[in-house]
């Protein structure tokens, strides 16, 4: 088959799952003369049954289920919503704080994935305009303090995280006032790039979490790849920011969505096809 190009798909999947993006666009890859390898950057694992009571156990420790003021339910990252909806007991634990809940979101990504699955696991009724979020998608500081400024005082926060998460946000929310619960619902491992054959034809590098770019940079000079000569895509302008930190002259494709078919077009019809 006659290709014109290689791509290379590095999100994120699920401890023993299929990235779907990655399964869409291999099968449609031969229609526009597209190589694609799947290299997922990031393994994630749903919490144990032992850290989830142990969840538990702290949420009720630290916040009575008829104390009047709110608790708030606040999501980093779509990661830590899908990780939610596979955690029974804690979904139960929310479910019957149901009443005092309010929920944010980090990003406008985030706050859709978490207002369907706090509805769709019967945790509350809730809207994505109900989901508070930051004026900047993505801007955990401002979010922060735009919590700070609306929860009442003493009032409880439960952040849905990764175990690997910094703890900026909860040191933020804790000083300014609020109590917090951190609640690591999912663990992170990073992967290494797959080793890559050896073409003349461009590679292009779809990036969907810019959390993996620094190691992935890395790997590519390990393979003896100029990360400056690849072409990069991704859907949020916060990647490319990253990325333009990492390789100030990278060449950056922004798509306007994830779409199989978009994606493919894009690169079949770049100047460097």
């Amino acid at each position: 088959m006659v290709t014109v190009a290689n791509l290379v798909v590095t999100g994120s999947v699920w401890e023993k799952k299929i990235d779907p993006l990655a399964e869409a666009l291999e099968s449609q890859a031969r229609r526009y003369w597209v190589n694609v390898f799947n290299s997922p950057m990031q393994i994630m694992r749903f919490a144990t049954e032992t850290h989830q009571r142990a969840m538990v156990r702290e949420l009720d420790d630290w916040d009575d289920v008829n104390d009047p003021r709110p608790c708030y339910l606040l999501c980093t990252s779509p990661a830590a919503a899908e990780a939610l909806a596979g955690l029974s007991h804690l979904k139960q634990s929310l479910a019957v704080r149901e009443r005092r809940l309010r929920f944010a979101a980090v990003g406008d990504e985030t706050a859709a994935q978490f207002a369907a699955t706090i509805k769709l696991e019967g945790i509350a009724r809730v809207r994505r305009e109900e989901v508070m979020t930051p004026a900047v998608s993505g801007h955990a500081d401002k979010l922060v303090q735009k919590l700070i400024e609306t929860a009442p005082d003493g009032s409880i926060v439960f952040t849905l995280e990764s175990a690997s998460d910094s703890g900026d946000i909860a040191r933020g929310l804790v000083s300014g006032g609020l109590r917090v619960v951190r609640l690591p619902v999912f663990s992170i491992s990073l992967q290494n790039l797959t080793d890559l054959p050896k073409s003349d034809l461009p590679w292009w590098f779809l990036i969907t979490n810019s959390s993996v770019l620094k190691t992935l940079v890395q790997d590519l000079r390990l393979q003896k790849m100029r990360p400056e000569h690849m072409l990069w895509m991704g859907h949020f302008r916060s990647t490319e920011s990253v990325l333009r930190r990492l390789i100030p002259n990278a060449h950056w494709m922004e798509l306007p969505d994830l779409l199989p078919v978009n994606i493919l077009e894009t690169i079949s019809k770049s100047e460097f096809c």
